[in-house]
């Protein structure tokens, strides 16, 4: 019942973020080998989960829509220089 709460939470912010993104310019592409440490760092920062639990996968979307709010902003994160 607490995880159905948070994935209700969940969707209703990506779904408010994604309207707002539409809003917006064009998203900044990014490559193949950007993608690829992109998803390096969320595992990493996600290193504390069990593997394939709602925990994880809501771990790596808020590392994920943190990252690509940056991104599409201008910024570049360390990781990704």
């Amino acid at each position: 019942m607490k995880i159905a709460g948070m994935l209700a939470v969940l969707l209703l912010v990506i779904a408010t973020h994604q309207a707002e993104a539409q809003r917006q310019k064009p998203l900044r592409p990014m490559t193949k080998e950007e993608g690829h440490k992109l998803i390096l760092y969320a595992l990493k920062q996600c290193e504390g989960f069990p593997t394939a639990s709602p925990e994880l996968v809501l771990c790596i979307q808020a590392v994920n829509m943190r990252v690509m709010k940056l991104w599409n902003a201008g910024q570049t994160p360390s990781f990704l220089k």
